[in-house]
């Protein structure tokens, strides 16, 4: 079974020896188009016995997961992680540098219209997959929109996670998400286990109607997967 791991050493592998030079908003970087993958094991069973989200973070604070060679660790991972349930994350803002949204801020407090066109409702779309779901367990309904083509349009910086979908099988729930731009160096880690950890706290809210659910893994698609010119001696390093 593929961990987040071993999927980042493949694809840092595909990509430095399978990639093409291009420019993106100014920079040189090194890049596959149109990547597909499924991380089956993104817990690494091997170093977890839990699967409750804040037992997964705590791994991850004690460095459970460190990966050799990138840049972010313990800590740092950790507190990523946990801007999804800090109220400050969840609220739109607006950085001096121009930075418009987060995750969090997309995911549980959308702004959108409602059905009477009144602008400014904001949708905890996390609760509306988890109801989806708890009404019908093989829904393929079950879907979130990062990308709000309102606030977005005119704003340089728009998320690069566009679309998460969850499924359940068998008891087995999988996260289906898209990317239309990944920095896999310097991003793609940290970003598997946000994923992981969306996932843990989607089966957590399932358990009382579906007890037997459990976390199975991550469809993971991307437009452009890349590198960026200034890491790309780092990255040779990791496959060293």
């Amino acid at each position: 079974m593929n961990s987040i791991e071993t999927e980042w050493r493949k694809l840092l592998n595909n990509i430095l020896y399978d990639g093409l030079y291009s420019v993106k908003d100014g920079y040189g970087i090194k890049e596959i188009l149109g990547y597909h993958t499924f991380i089956s094991n993104p817990l690494d069973m091997t170093n977890v016995l839990s699967q409750k989200p804040d037992d997964f973070v705590e791994y991850i604070r004690r460095g459970y997961f460190d990966i050799e060679g990138y840049p972010m660790s313990g800590d740092g991972i950790a507190q990523y992680l946990e801007e999804f349930q800090d109220e400050k994350c969840i609220r739109p803002f607006k950085t001096e540098d121009g930075f418009v949204y987060t995750y969090p801020e997309r995911l549980l407090s959308m702004r959108t219209y409602d059905a009477d066109f009144d602008l400014n409702v904001e949708v905890d779309q996390f609760g509306v997959i988890s109801d989806r779901l708890i009404d019908d367990v093989g829904t393929n309904r079950a879907v979130a929109t990062l990308y709000n083509c309102g606030l977005d349009r005119n704003e340089h910086d728009i998320p690069c996670l566009n679309w998460l979908q969850a499924t359940i099988r068998d008891n087995k729930l999988v996260l289906h998400v898209m990317f239309r731009s990944n920095d896999i160096y310097g991003a793609w880690p940290a970003n598997m286990f946000f994923i992981t950890y969306i996932g843990l706290l989607l089966q957590q809210s399932l358990s009382e109607n579906y007890p037997a659910i459990t976390f199975k893994g991550i469809d993971y698609h991307v437009s452009s997967a890349h590198i960026y010119k200034t890491d790309l001696n780092m990255a040779k390093n990791v496959l060293r």
